[in-house]
């Protein structure tokens, strides 16, 4: 826009910021229990070896965390996830300094890039939304079954032990869809640290574009067919 020479308005527009403040500006503090979350089981799990051992034995490990999102078990696929984050993140444990933390960053990012995190990502992606949107559809039904059952005629202890039933199935499905929001909320904070990092990289704009979808265009129809009725959970933001 243009404004009058003694306009007290004076925007000056950039389309990126530096990375520290792109990354500040992308997690709140919402995220800080999950990238503590994810800070302690890989200091747990792999932290002497990812400090002491060379580069092969950081591919070694990378590489086997993305393969766990191959999983079935949400549970292990989402404990991985939580990982390769801090991975992304920079492994920030015991670092001396900011700049050292951006270094690992870019780091980590770029090897991470380099053992073909973005199909892994997509992949994981895939497979978590459409388990969230089966437990949509499941709760869409029962919610439905419950109306009918108030319309019929039945006695007070059967519509009880059937309301009973629902009540603890709403329970296990509400959990479910809990860790599937939490888990691709993971996933697109792993492709923002991923995009963010080696934006300029060939290599990462031919996997972006890759495919009969490209990736961006897959993220928009994600957030299109899974949004509308997991708006309350669902990390549309991200």
């Amino acid at each position: 826009p243009v404004f009058p020479p003694h306009s007290p308005f004076r925007f000056e527009y950039r389309d990126r910021d530096c990375l520290e403040a792109e990354i500040n500006e992308f997690y709140n503090y919402q995220d800080s229990p999950f990238i503590q979350e994810g800070c302690d089981l890989f200091e747990a799990e792999h932290g002497l070896a990812w400090r002491s051992g060379d580069s092969q034995v950081q591919d070694s490990i990378v590489a086997s965390l993305l393969g766990q999102l191959e999983l079935k078990d949400p549970e292990q696929r989402y404990s991985a996830a939580k990982c390769l984050l801090y991975v992304a993140q920079g492994c920030f444990h015991d670092l001396p300094s900011k700049a050292e933390h951006l270094r690992s960053i870019r780091r980590n990012n770029m090897l991470l890039l380099r053992l073909g995190a973005l199909d892994q990502y997509r992949f994981a992606l895939q497979v978590v939304s459409r388990t969230l949107d089966l437990i949509a559809r499941l709760a869409a039904a029962d919610e439905q079954q419950q109306q009918q059952q108030q319309q019929h005629h039945q006695s007070h202890l059967q519509q009880q032990q059937q309301l009973d039933a629902l009540s603890f199935s709403q329970l296990e499905r509400q959990a479910a869809m809990d860790l599937a929001n939490a888990e691709i909320s993971t996933y697109l904070s792993l492709c923002y640290m991923l995009v963010e990092v080696n934006l300029e990289d060939p290599v990462l704009r031919a996997d972006l574009a890759a495919g009969d979808v490209p990736f961006a265009a897959f993220l928009f129809e994600l957030v299109d067919q899974l949004g509308e009725g997991n708006r309350k959970h669902y990390p549309v933001k991200k």
